[in-house]
């Protein structure tokens, strides 16, 4: 299960996202939608560590990977 919360920007370098609260469950489709330029490959970029995060957390089954580096 991968989790996401914060009440700030997600990332430090631009604003593109703000309040991101994100759930997604095992054997379910989580999908995210939006136009040009409102953050869908920032979040993504930053879900898997490719972006710093400046506030909030990221989990995986539980555990805090926020500051986990991609590789």
């Amino acid at each position: 299960m991968l989790d996401g919360h914060r009440d700030r920007p997600l990332l430090r370098r631009a604003q593109a996202l703000r309040a991101i609260s994100l759930h997604a469950e095992p054997g379910k489709v989580t999908c995210v939608l939006g136009r040009n330029g409102v953050g869908k490959t920032s979040l993504l970029r930053a879900l898997i560590g490719e972006h710093p995060v400046a506030s909030g957390t990221i989990r995986w089954e539980g555990a805090d990977i926020t500051a986990l580096r991609p590789y």
